[in-house]
């Protein structure tokens, strides 16, 4: 069955028939991997479930920050790369950065959940460029960069240093590659604001530097090319780093346990959910959600409710409806109903906006909306 149609006029309107959800035990884990795991079990197991509307898995669906982000770490790579070749010419960033985001909106032409092209198009050159100045100049600073060789290393004490750089607890599963290490430094770039766990993700990168090399980095540092702040993070003492590195492995078991038994229940929350990109088929989501934000002008997410019920219109169809006490109308164009809307058990609509006028609310589909038909009963989307 093919379940959604990008190119059609209409939110991206996505077909989900009955799965399962068994994901298997990682062959390693990641400091993002296992803060995703810990802060929703079922969210880490239904980005590794197939799911019949998607071919697949959910794909995540980029935003422009998060593509700046993706484009500035990949820039400071290649800008790496290029000063460890002898006699070569100079780099150009501008030229360089172009050619990523050609690439970038290629590898995702096929994502359903966004329109690439546009998406690049939205992308702020200038804003990233200046960020990697930033970031180039601090490098520059550095001459003790060493040949790029190979990132898995065979011993303990290895240590690959340079952009990008990768790092594996010999012990466990636990690995992660850090955005620069330099002469014992580890340096992670942010081009978005500062978060909570950012220094938590930073000395993630130093337990598994001490892990592989016996001792402990020299320095921390978070750079916010958004900002040009330099925070220092504070390197933990030997017994510290020790105590940390056995915590971080036992997260790793313990996580691995919980998906080895089927053990990875929601844990939905307002946090949680708002940018999670799978509560789209996360029937623990749709259970909790309750419909008392009418009280504010934002975006939600909307389910039609028991006393639901349809009236035809010209383009579409209107779902008349009594949410938190309010009546309510939800216009479906014909887009969505080509997919068989009438026919399908439940009908889940991801970011709709409040329009209120004299006769209650109106929920309006937006150019960020998704529909979500279920084929079957509402209880098989876990």
């Amino acid at each position: 069955m093919s379940s959604c149609h990008p190119k059609m006029p209409g939110p991206p309107t996505f077909v989900i028939d009955e799965f399962v959800i068994r994901p298997e035990v990682p062959d390693t884990w990641s400091f993002s991997a296992l803060r995703e795991f810990e802060a929703c079990p079922m969210r880490w197991a239904l980005s590794r479930t197939t799911i019949s509307g998607f071919d697949g898995h959910v794909p995540q669906k980029p935003n422009r920050g998060s593509v700046e982000g993706t484009l500035l770490h990949e820039l400071i790579e290649c800008f790496e790369r290029h000063t460890n070749k002898p006699a070569s010419e100079k780099f150009r960033p501008r030229r360089t950065l172009l050619e990523l985001l050609s690439a970038w909106a290629k590898k995702n032409e096929a994502n359903p959940r966004v329109d690439s092209n546009a998406l690049a198009g939205q992308v702020r050159l200038d804003e990233i460029l200046r960020a990697f100045s930033e970031a180039s100049n601090y490098l520059n600073e550095t001459d003790h960069q060493a040949p790029r060789g190979a990132k898995v290393v065979s011993t303990h004490s290895a240590v690959f240093e340079g952009a990008e750089s990768w790092l594996r607890d010999p012990e466990s599963k636990l690995c992660g590659r850090a955005d620069f290490i330099a002469d014992g430094e580890i340096i992670d770039f942010k081009s978005g604001e500062a978060q909570d766990y950012h220094s938590a993700q930073v000395v993630f990168y130093a337990a598994l530097y001490f892990a592989m090399k016996h001792k402990l980095p020299s320095a921390l540092r978070l750079i916010y090319t958004q900002s040009g702040e330099i925070r220092e993070v504070s390197v933990p003492a030997l017994k510290s780093m020790e105590l940390e590195l056995s915590k971080m492995r036992q997260r790793a078991l313990i996580a691995d346990r919980q998906i080895a038994t089927g053990n990875t229940p929601a844990k939905p929350s307002p946090a949680v959910c708002t940018f999670c990109h799978v509560r789209g088929v996360c029937g623990s989501y749709w259970k909790s959600l309750q419909h008392n934000s009418l009280q504010h002008e934002s975006v939600v997410d909307y389910t039609p409710t028991e006393m639901a019920g349809e009236e035809p219109a010209a383009l579409g169809v209107y779902i008349r409806d009594i949410v938190a006490g309010v009546p309510t109308r939800l216009h479906l164009p014909q887009a969505v109903m080509r997919h068989g809307a009438t026919q399908c058990q439940q009908i889940r609509c991801l970011s709709v906006r409040i329009n209120r006028d004299g006769s209650g609310v109106n929920f309006t589909l937006t150019r960020g909306s998704e529909v979500y038909l279920a084929l079957q009963v509402a209880d098989c989307l876990q």
